[in-house]
């Protein structure tokens, strides 16, 4: 008889073996490399600073919002407060007080690179046969770079993407197995979208429309039982209809396009790119950007590639439907009925566009990689559908890198150093969208507000000829760049200083602030500023605290919140029991979006203080969990929950450092060397040196007239990080004359102040 028992001769299995991590090892390798492949496009924008002027406005009303303690129903030129349309201010509110980062860090975090990389893996696992195709689509979609513009960071494209999908991901399942509880939640995730955006939600409307009509007329050859309702469709329609403004401003803006309008955009935006020419009848100064030819083509090859496929399987369907006589065999299943639904919008979504007069293929992008799966699964496009998505996703990546390397990086707030608190409160100012939105950014923190004056072709003109501007304009602010100008509806100018090097010396403004990136005149009649401006406030680098916050936000705004949901749900057995695990993670971020758009739209509702959401965000989550173990329910994670969420960890982790190394290391500190001009007293004006380095810096300052005759001279040292005053007494003869202050150092390129007449403070 052996000395040793049965039970110590049995192997000690660790948590490694328990969770059978090495059988599926490669299939966790395999989606850490997927996700992190998917992440780096939006990391990289990141890096290079490309910042989307309206994201900027909207953060700095979340600001605002933040500091009165309820959402800011200020209008501005640059945004119009909609009140049907907060639920990206009560995110970004979220996000505030979440991570306490700066705002342009804030602008710039890729959260939607992270977001919707998990979300469209996720939905790609449900309609692919195999990972790989999942993991083609989930490429495509975060490299596509026509797309990653406005929904790399935090814009409102993120969040309603990410809501989009799990509209689509519970719209599929209703399809496959229709229940009260499904269209339950396509109503709230509907209601959740509608509080972001406008557009969306009618892709909504037409999915469900499509889908209730489709599954009515299969249901006559079946025997299911279900009762679809036109309810569903309609009253969200007149929801719309009764809450949004796009139904029923678009007729009347209808009766004014024309076919030629038509006929220009598809010129502008087709063959313009295509032959690198730039487009005929713009305004004098105004610009098309032109992308490089390779980015161009791939764009195009792209979209061919989902196109092609997509209207051939239209044209077999209705041939074989029509020759066989057998229509019903177009919507014979779900997944037909899923596919025409997407095509359904994608065609009205292009003919709205185009009788509004503009070209918009923003759906095909969209969505038509989620019908790769089931469209090139059948002849003839079977033998080579392979091929054909490894060019689908070369392409896109090719496309990026030819395009990343043109992106000139946009100027942060904290780089127009202080110069937004030299502008009065409620100030008009004319300047490119993306400074003014830094501008406003650094204005928010203050509680204050200032207003945009869009650059048209009239108003850039008088500028660049020195002519008289409107007198509603308080100031100009000109970056010291050539990237073009952005303005109203995506028009482009050429940069300030390519049209006019001298632009700074208008005849009818004076110039009182300089930087090396900065410069802003206002009207020879304004008063100067009487006080030196405070310092902006400034947040730790430290790079650990910061990305804890920004891991506290997401797990607690964006992950905890909908899993714990979908536990909920899955107790009450509203979805399948097969759902795939990536696939459960693309519902989870759709439902954390949801109930943080909903609890923060309570309390803006509620008059509550609306710095409270991330708290109550949490609550109803962990209480319908709480209330769970308490009825005596027993929460197990399965198996292959620990083993992808072990992936999503190691995925979550290399994003967080890619993300905040990548904000807080960008060059958002203030400008080295400031020169800005003060007035307290009659007579005599203050020039303000900032020195913002670490160390201090010998300087001279010479005012002298035009012609070279100097009127002052002097050398000073400017301490460090502080602010030094040099008082000038004008004399009689240069009273409301022009006048030139330089200020010269051996370490920074020398500053220029401009005045077409020297003010007396009279």
């Amino acid at each position: 008889m052996s000395a040793v028992s049965p039970l110590s001769s049995t192997p000690q299995h660790g948590w490694f073996e328990h969770l059978h991590l090495r059988r599926y090892s490669r299939t966790m390798l395999f989606d850490i490399m997927v996700l992190i492949a998917c992440i780096m496009p939006g990391i990289m924008l990141s890096h290079q600073q490309l910042q989307e002027p309206w994201n900027a406005f909207r953060v700095a009303r979340a600001q605002l919002s933040t500091n009165q303690g309820s959402v800011a129903d200020y209008t501005t030129s640059a945004g119009a407060y909609r009140a049907e349309h907060v639920g990206s201010d009560l995110i970004h509110t979220a996000l505030i007080n979440a991570t306490d980062w700066p705002l342009d860090g804030l602008v710039l975090a890729p959260i939607g690179a992270l977001m919707l990389a998990l979300a469209y893996y996720g939905i790609a696992i449900l309609l692919s046969p195999s990972r790989r195709w999942a993991a083609g689509i989930a490429l495509f979609s975060s490299w596509y770079y026509p797309g990653i513009y406005s929904q790399f960071g935090t814009q409102t494209y993120v969040w309603v993407y990410s809501l989009l999908i799990g509209f689509l991901i519970v719209f599929f399942q209703w399809l496959n197995h229709p229940k009260r509880s499904y269209e339950w939640l396509l109503t709230a995730i509907f209601l959740a979208t509608f509080l972001h955006y406008h557009t969306t939600p009618l892709w909504m409307i037409g999915l469900m429309i499509i889908g209730t009509a489709a599954s009515k007329r299969a249901q006559r050859t079946t025997s299911s039982s279900y009762r679809y309702s036109w309810l569903l469709p309609l009253s969200w329609l007149a929801w719309d209809i009764t809450f949004e403004s796009v139904l029923r401003n678009g007729w009347q803006q209808l009766q004014a396009v024309n076919t030629n309008t038509i006929g220009q955009s598809f010129l502008s935006k087709v063959f313009g790119p295509l032959l690198q020419r730039t487009p005929a009848g713009l305004d004098p100064f105004e610009i098309a950007p032109i992308n490089p030819p390779l980015a161009t083509w791939s764009t195009l090859l792209c979209l061919l590639i989902l196109i092609v496929p997509v209207g051939w399987w239209m044209i077999t369907q209705l041939h074989v439907a029509r020759k066989t006589r057998d229509f019903h065999a177009l919507i014979a299943t779900p997944r037909h009925i899923f596919i025409w639904a997407i095509i359904g919008i994608a065609m009205a979504h292009t003919i709205m566009y185009l009788l509004y007069g503009a070209l918009s293929f923003r759906v095909i992008p969209v969505l038509f990689p989620l019908l790769i799966p089931m469209i090139w699964r059948d002849a003839p496009w079977k033998s080579w559908s392979m091929g054909l998505l490894i060019l689908l996703v070369g392409s896109a990546i090719v496309g990026f890198f030819s395009f990343a390397p043109t992106i000139q990086p946009d100027m942060t707030a904290a780089q127009t150093g202080r110069a937004s608190r030299l502008l009065a409160k409620n100030s008009t100012i004319l300047s490119d969208a993306n400074l003014y939105g830094s501008l406003a950014l650094q204005r928010a923190i203050d509680n204050q507000t200032i207003n945009l004056a869009w650059i048209d072709a009239p108003l850039y003109r008088a500028m660049v000829d020195g002519q008289p501007l409107p007198t509603s304009i308080d100031a100009i602010a000109i970056a010291k760049t050539t990237k073009p100008l952005i303005t109203s509806h995506w028009q482009y100018f050429a940069a300030w200083m390519v049209s006019n090097p001298m632009i700074e010396h208008h005849p009818s403004m004076n110039q009182v602030y300089a930087s090396s990136v900065l410069s802003v005149l206002q009207p020879i009649n304004h008063a100067l500023p009487m006080t030196v401006p405070s310092d902006p406030p400034t947040k730790s680098l430290m790079w650990f605290v910061p990305a804890l916050r920004l891991l506290g936000a997401i797990l607690g705004l964006f992950l905890i919140p909908g899993l714990a949901i979908f536990w909920v749900a899955q107790r009450k057995q509203i979805f399948g029991a097969d759902l795939d695990i990536r696939t459960i993670l693309a519902c989870t971020i759709a439902l954390s979006v949801l109930n943080l758009t909903v609890m923060g739209y309570l309390v803006h509702l509620s008059g509550m203080n609306i710095n409270g959401i991330v708290v109550l965000t949490m609550m109803l989550p962990v209480a319908s969990l709480i209330a769970l173990r308490l009825k005596g329910q027993r929460f197990m994670i399965a198996f292959r929950w620990w083993r992808y969420g072990i992936s999503i960890v190691i995925v979550l982790g290399c994003w967080l450092g890619f993300a905040t190394h990548g904000v807080l290391a960008q060059p958002t500190a203030m400008p080295a060397l400031e020169v800005f001009a003060t007035q307290a007293t009659t007579g005599s004006l203050t020039i303000e040196v900032a020195n913002n380095t670490d160390t201090a810096t010998p300087a001279t300052v010479v005012i002298e007239t035009p012609e070279g005759s100097v009127l002052m001279t002097t050398q000073q040292v400017l301490p460090a990080h502080r602010v030094t005053d040099i008082p000038w007494v004008i004399p009689a003869t240069a009273a409301h004359q022009p006048a030139v202050i330089r200020v010269i150092t051996d370490q920074q390129p020398p500053l220029t102040l401009w005045f077409a007449q020297v003010p007396t403070g009279k």
